[in-house]
């Protein structure tokens, strides 16, 4: 390993130390799986479909190295807000690498601003009993957010169960792959087949690219680097600028000029699988006040704005 490399790597893994401690408290659960909608199918992965609406928990896919399981739970965290509730609530999704320290501490960091303003989180994690390592750059890292998207309505159905939210008022918050996610858990489409639907989407860093033209059935948030070299700012700036039919839910698109992919995340300038990764304290500050604006009752027009 290089010098350079070596001394970033200390660097974050002593930051990691340093901010460790403390914390909001959050109770950890299972989440029962639940792909039986008509929007999913029994196909399993194969070179000649490759798509990832399915029925299966597991669906064989090369990063589950080829298993097939029918049903399965996720893991996850449920942080409450003082007070008896129902309470607001946030569904939280990891990007690419999974549930690793860096997710873990942008988990620990929303959880805790989201419970100030009174608002629950909880945080799935889509790998974990999956066996998937991560999917960052590979080939099918596209349609892991499909499948995650089916995660993000089993924790909206497990928070049904619970008595903890407001179910009128609960919204999705993903992250890069996890942004990717939002996007697809969203779209017009969700609304028919879903007993349960989300208030709102707010998304970060995603892969706009075929989504540029979609419908969505709820408000939208996009949140992007100017200076993304993994998922390409432009597609998301071009979904912003596409005209939409009379009555679509406002869909607002913010770019942070000069900010990298991992913007979000108090760390040292990094790489990551070769994309650039570095902090922007005003781009992490104003995306968590912008959401928590909304949540507080601030709405927004449809457009691009360059900050």
């Amino acid at each position: 390993m290089r010098s350079q490399d070596i001394a970033v790597v200390a660097g974050i893994a002593t930051f990691l130390l340093l901010d460790a401690g403390g914390g909001l408290a959050g109770e950890k659960v299972q989440v029962r799986w639940n792909g039986n909608y008509p929007h999913n199918n029994e196909r399993t992965f194969s070179a000649d479909y490759q798509l990832g609406w399915s029925k299966n928990f597991m669906n064989g896919f090369p990063e589950e190295n080829g298993v097939v399981q029918r049903d399965g739970f996720l893991p996850a965290e449920v942080f409450k807000p003082k007070g008896s509730g129902p309470f607001r609530f946030v569904v939280l999704m990891h990007g690419c690498g999974g549930m690793d320290s860096v997710a873990t501490r942008w988990v620990q960091t929303y959880s805790e601003f989201l419970a100030q303003e009174g608002v629950g989180a909880i945080a799935l994690d889509s790998f974990t009993t999956r066996k998937v390592k991560d999917v960052c750059g590979r080939p099918t890292e596209g349609n892991w957010a499909r499948r995650r998207s089916q995660d993000a309505y089993s924790a909206l159905e497990f928070l049904a169960t619970t008595g903890y939210a407001d179910m009128s008022r609960v919204y999705l918050v993903g992250r890069s792959n996890g942004g990717s996610a939002v996007l697809m858990a969203i779209e017009k489409i969700m609304s028919v087949h879903h007993p349960y639907k989300f208030a709102a989407g707010f998304s970060l860093v995603p892969a706009c690219r075929a989504k540029v033209t979609a419908e969505f059935y709820a408000p939208l948030a996009v949140f992007i680097a100017g200076d993304d070299d993994a998922n390409d700012p432009a597609f998301c700036i071009k979904m912003g600028e596409t005209k939409r039919k009379d009555g679509h839910p406002p869909l607002r698109v913010i770019v942070y000029k000069g900010a990298f992919h991992g913007y979000m995340d108090n760390l040292p300038f990094r790489h990551f699988h070769g994309w650039r990764m570095g902090y922007s304290h005003s781009a992490a500050q104003d995306t968590r006040r912008q959401i928590v604006g909304y949540l507080k009752g601030d709405r927004w027009e449809s457009g691009v704005e360059q900050k």
